[in-house]
């Protein structure tokens, strides 16, 4: 549970960042690059899933949500590895 609520709170950081970095610099500048580029999974499917769904591209808050989704996903796996690593190296 604790790798969750972990996970939950890096992608909610992650994705509202981005946001705000998005609406703020736009998504050309170096800040919007930066959380682009930290947002990678998410970002990529949510673009994937927007080009199938037409009027995705018009709700940017569906285009977050998946993005969330996907990037809670990865970073929980990122997070579930680092900790079973670090279990296995101080053992």
């Amino acid at each position: 549970m604790k790798l969750h609520l972990i996970a939950l709170l890096i992608v909610l950081v992650l994705t509202t960042s981005m946001a705000t970095a998005v609406y703020v610099y736009g998504a050309h500048s170096t800040p919007g690059i930066r959380f682009l580029m930290l947002n990678v999974p998410g970002v990529a499917v949510a673009v994937w899933v927007g080009s199938r769904i037409r009027s995705i591209g018009e709700n940017n808050f569906v285009f977050y949500a998946i993005a969330a989704a996907v990037n809670w996903v990865f970073y929980f796996y990122l997070v579930s590895g680092a900790a079973l690593l670090k279990r296995k190296l101080s053992n």
